[in-house]
């Protein structure tokens, strides 16, 4: 397990969080790093769509709680500067040149989850459609890094897939 930093990666609702979770109970020397946003919008109640000061808030949230993090030891992120970029494409905002360069910068390695499992409702999701456009999106950004498209669809078939990923980098 020679490198630190591994983010499940993918569009919304392909199982990145549940991976993410699961893994917790199977990877106890790491440090899991939560979806900052996801956190940010629960704690303030907000829903899309978002308007272009709630994201600037939420940005600058995950910026600082990035800039926290214990820099020692393996980090299994739930998603990172990527899927902030893909955001702010989306809606055209401002910061994604400070994203850019945070990801451009990092040394991660991704794994990233397909969308082939079925599209689940949640109200902090934008909706389905844009799914397609957020996987080549990432596929896109990540040419020049590495990273891993998981084959399984069954969140045991993931786990395993994940620790051999890791082991075998």
């Amino acid at each position: 397990m020679n490198h630190q930093d591994w983010v499940i990666a993918g569009p919304e609702s392909c199982g990145k969080t549940t991976l993410w979770q699961a893994l917790s109970s199977r990877l106890h020397l790491a440090h899991f790093v939560p979806e900052f946003n996801r956190i940010w919008l629960e704690e303030n109640n907000i829903h899309p769509p978002y308007s272009e000061e709630q994201l600037t808030s939420l940005f600058a949230f995950c910026l600082d709680e990035y800039q926290d993090l214990p820099k020692q030891g393996m980090r299994i992120w739930d998603t990172d500067e990527l899927n902030l970029i893909l955001w702010c494409e989306s809606v055209g905002h401002p910061m994604r040149t400070v994203w850019m360069k945070r990801f451009l910068e990092n040394q991660h390695r991704y794994i990233l989850c397909p969308p082939t499992i079925g599209w689940e409702y949640d109200p902090l999701r934008q909706g389905p459609e844009s799914r397609d456009a957020l996987w080549q999106g990432h596929l896109e950004l990540l040419e020049h890094k590495k990273y891993y498209v998981l084959q399984s669809e069954s969140l045991n078939d993931r786990i395993e897939e994940v620790l051999w990923i890791i082991a075998h980098p």
